[in-house]
């Protein structure tokens, strides 16, 4: 089970955005219930040039706890979204990732691109949300 916590804002202007986010990953052992499994904790800051279109740059650490493994991820994403059929707002994402994952040797290179929808329910806060994606290791 995932839990993630975002913030996405702005800095000085509305161009420049800070992003931060706190993913604890809980999972189910034969041993217990639930165990504290993995954590993603990411920070970045990007601009965004126009309503469609954002570049960050960014780094995530990543350890494993079960058995225990440390990885540290510089990144660099690029966003596109608009709206479809009024609605339906639509993200593609791509992020490349140098992963420095312990007692490996050397850094391993990963490719990810993400495709996101979110619906509104009604005209409150909430929304429908489905993605997918899809990570391709370059080395490694």
């Amino acid at each position: 089970m995932w839990m993630p916590v975002y913030l996405n804002t702005h800095l000085f202007n509305k161009k420049v955005r800070f992003y931060l986010e706190a993913q604890p990953r809980v999972e189910r052992t034969a041993d217990s219930l639930f165990t504290f499994a993995q954590l993603r904790l990411r920070s970045s800051i990007g601009y965004q040039f126009n309503r469609s279109f954002a570049a960050y740059t960014g780094y995530a650490w990543c350890p494993d706890f079960h058995p225990y493994r440390n990885e540290n991820r510089p990144y660099q994403d690029l966003l596109f979204g608009h709206v479809l059929l009024k609605r339906l707002q639509m993200v593609y994402r791509y992020r490349s990732e140098e992963r420095f994952i312990k007692h490996v040797h050397g850094m391993s290179y990963r490719g990810r691109f993400k495709i996101r929808g979110a619906v509104p329910i009604r005209e409150g806060p909430f929304y429908v949300i489905g993605s997918e994606e899809l990570f391709v290791n370059f080395n490694h």
